[in-house]
């Protein structure tokens, strides 16, 4: 994929208030004012393999095309969707069975070269699994230096915390 000059990576990051400096367990540090990354886990990367096609997955009819989401910071998002969303979505199933995988691509400009980071939802076991990395799957890490990995990210969980249409806030999957 797509890596994005350090400038827009920047503005994004002070938008969200992501920390900025790394330490020496492992986080990258890009700059004073720049994100902290890490390496994503095992999981992480287990998920992002099941990802590698995303693009060629449908998008949700409320949103074919990027368009600024206030509860992602005002970023321009489009989400895709895999089949085993498509076919719940069809059978009007909720809540959304393991396997359901949704990317958002999360672009500070539409007229930007890609998106500076992905946001990931993955069914396992009944409960999501949240991912936010950059383009070439290293985690991001919130302002106390946890890792945007798991299930119970608190940047996640708090939008998406309603047991009304599987948490899930795009498409309203009763329609």
């Amino acid at each position: 994929m797509t890596t994005h000059p350090r400038s827009s990576l920047v503005a994004f990051f002070a938008i969200i208030a992501i920390a900025a400096c790394g330490n020496d367990d492992g986080q990258d540090t890009d700059s004073p004012s720049g994100p902290a990354l890490q390496e994503s886990s095992a999981e992480t990367r287990s998920v992002l393999a099941l990802t590698t096609s995303y693009r060629d997955w449908p998008t949700f009819a409320e949103n074919p095309t990027l368009k600024p989401s206030p509860t992602h910071n005002n970023m321009h998002v489009i989400s895709y969707y895999n089949d085993v969303v498509g076919q719940a979505m069809a059978s009007k199933t909720l809540p959304l069975p393991d396997g359901a995988l949704i990317v958002k691509e999360n672009w500070a400009a539409p007229t930007d070269a890609g998106p500076m980071a992905l946001t990931i939802m993955h069914k396992q076991g009944a409960d999501w699994y949240w991912c936010q990395v950059t383009p070439d799957g290293k985690v991001f890490l919130d302002d106390k230096g946890a890792p945007l990995e798991g299930k119970s990210v608190t940047m996640c969980t708090t939008c998406h915390q309603t047991n009304i249409n599987d948490g899930l806030r795009t498409h309203d999957l009763s329609k």
